[in-house]
């Protein structure tokens, strides 16, 4: 929904299309920081068709990668011109992602995307359940794609899976072991 919110915006259209970067971070640089600080959200992104980073609300500087090798709801997004969601890799993390196409009049321009930290969702998760979580993700494919990340610590790492996010890691690292990540795995 927010990035349905951000693509509907003439604003950002105009600025979209004129390709103009300063004005898409001038009109939206300060409400993401509120967003990033208030209610942890990652990534905002926008995205050239098939799938080529153009501005990173996050990352003003980083633009020009084509990210169309691992970065499916782009490409899909703006293939088929509908909004995709999901759980994916980034240069920069796993978040959970909604993706939108932007058009105007002229027609398609491109796609933004708002990625959410785990975090919010694993702790609302153990108020209603009292159960302590955790989010694991095969440690090899982390490692190739969100290169923008630095390495895990070594006991975050747990017969090839990578503890992405946890409610208390400190109580759930003792309860783990690769055999029993992978029967959960194998689930």
């Amino acid at each position: 929904s927010r990035a349905e919110l951000v693509a509907s915006l003439p604003s950002v259209q105009q600025a979209f299309r004129a390709k103009d970067r300063d004005q898409l971070a001038q009109i939206l640089v300060p409400t993401f920081l509120i967003q990033r600080d208030r209610y942890e959200v990652r990534d905002a992104h926008f995205h050239l068709a098939p799938a080529t980073s153009f501005l990173r609300l996050f990352y003003l500087k980083n633009y020009g990668e084509d990210m169309s090798s691992f970065r499916e709801t782009i490409v899909i997004t703006n293939q088929k011109q509908e909004p995709q969601s999901g759980v994916e890799i980034s240069r920069h993390g796993l978040n959970i992602r909604g993706v939108v196409p932007i058009s105007d009049a002229q027609g398609a321009i491109g796609s933004f995307e708002v990625g959410m930290s785990f975090n919010s969702v694993l702790e609302a998760v153990k108020q209603v359940t009292g159960f302590e979580l955790g989010v694991f993700v095969d440690n090899e494919l982390m490692t190739k794609v969100a290169t923008g990340l630095p390495a895990p610590e070594s006991d975050r790492v747990i017969g090839g899976l990578r503890n992405e996010n946890s409610t208390n890691w400190g109580f759930i690292r003792p309860l783990l072991t690769p055999d029993i990540l992978r029967k959960v795995n194998d689930t």
